[in-house]
């Protein structure tokens, strides 16, 4: 693996993961390849909402469970770009994947599964009902940024 000195999160991110290294924070999937960061995964979601949305990461957390009031709320850091955590976001285990890049999933003896575009697979830690809630909660929150501008709660439209 390679270390990213500047990384920038950008469409082609996959995953944010914990690198589990005394050197390096955080893991990057990218369809570009794995690097390594010695920034956290906070740190780069930070750095992208600041370029992306010129507002920080706590501003978007805050709005986006204030709107939907979600817990292990998805970060929209820009246009395309949304980080669904596994866990909560504060978490030092906590995943992030970005959804758009994700063709499949799996669930196995040895646990969750997801296939990037890129064929590249990633062993989340999460079940599939958390991963599946937080795969509805992202749908939610695209719409919302991209247009529909108000919230309607699912059991107001059944």
């Amino acid at each position: 693996m390679t270390e990213k000195i500047d990384y920038l999160i950008r469409k082609e991110t996959m995953a944010l993961d914990t690198a589990f290294d005394p050197e390096y924070q955080t893991v990057i999937y990218d369809q570009d390849g794995v690097f390594h960061s010695r920034k956290s995964k906070l740190d780069l979601l930070r750095e992208a909402c600041i370029h992306y949305r010129m507002c920080d990461f706590e501003g978007v957390l805050k709005g986006t469970k204030q709107i939907f009031n979600f817990n292990k709320a998805p970060i929209v850091v820009g246009d395309g770009l949304i980080a669904t955590p596994t866990k909560s976001p504060r978490s030092y285990d906590c995943q992030f994947i970005f959804l758009a890049n994700i063709i499949d999933f799996d669930a196995t003896a040895d646990g969750l599964y997801v296939t990037f575009s890129n064929q590249q697979q990633l062993k989340l830690n999460c079940s599939v009902h958390t991963f599946q809630k937080q795969f509805s909660r992202t749908i939610i929150c695209a719409s919302y940024y991209h247009g529909l501008g108000k919230y309607i709660p699912w059991k107001k439209i059944i």
